[in-house]
């Protein structure tokens, strides 16, 4: 009897550790992603210090809006279709991150298809004309002061301020830049629509209210 109890104890024991295991190795829950993961969208994931990172600098375009309000405008126009082109680019990504870096240090010199392309972006005006994205990186700049290699949605960037004036108020300041783009995806300007697409997946409960209508019911995963 005692012999029959061990043996059904045993392979107890042995049938919680498969369940476990097998669960764990198929779990799409916050464990199976980087700490601080607050959705995924495309395979991507998107954590809380990267949105956070700038919703500081929101204040002195929106000073009206809340932590949440922010979170959701850095979202919209910067996570999302940022981690969604990575997704897309795959390899892409690291070749062009690289070709850029050897482009900077050859002094700009190489062949043309490996060097900046333009991509129409708006040169000149204030944070709305050329894009938040654009605008997070270009406050930080002085005139003829030039930002290192830095990503946006679908590509890697380097930005030239040519002239600005800090004494206006910011969400009104006209500020001249020049923008050279090393794009991982076709039409990086696409990917706010594109990301449509997801699919999404919220990790963070907490973030449900502040991932955007349009990207969490036309993306979500089904349940």
């Amino acid at each position: 009897m005692n012999a029959r109890i061990r043996n059904l104890f045993a392979c107890a024991l042995v049938l919680l550790l498969a369940l476990s295991l097998g669960c764990g190795a198929g779990s799409d829950g916050p464990g199976a992603w980087p700490p601080g993961t607050v959705a995924v969208i495309n395979g991507s994931p998107i954590s809380m210090e990267s949105v956070d990172a700038d919703i500081a600098a929101i204040l002195d375009i929106e000073p009206g809006f809340t932590e949440g309000h922010r979170r959701r405008m850095i979202l919209t126009h910067c996570a999302l279709p940022k981690a969604f082109g990575i997704a897309v680019a795959g390899e892409q990504r690291a070749q062009v991150l690289e070709a850029a870096k050897k482009w900077l240090e050859n002094g700009s010199k190489g062949p043309p298809e490996a060097g900046p392309q333009d991509l129409g972006d708006p040169t000149d005006g204030n944070w709305l004309d050329i894009g938040l994205e654009t605008w997070l990186v270009a406050r930080e700049l002085e005139p003829g002061q030039t930002s290192g290699i830095v990503e946006f949605s679908g590509r890697f960037a380097v930005i030239r301020m040519v002239r600005r004036n800090p004494q206006a108020k910011p969400d009104r300041e006209v500020m001249k830049i020049v923008v050279q783009s090393f794009p991982y995806v076709s039409n990086p300007g696409g990917l706010i629509d594109r990301c449509v697409q997801g699919p999404l997946q919220i990790v963070d409960p907490a973030w449900e209210s502040l991932i955007p209508a349009k990207y969490k019911y036309s993306t979500r995963e089904a349940e």
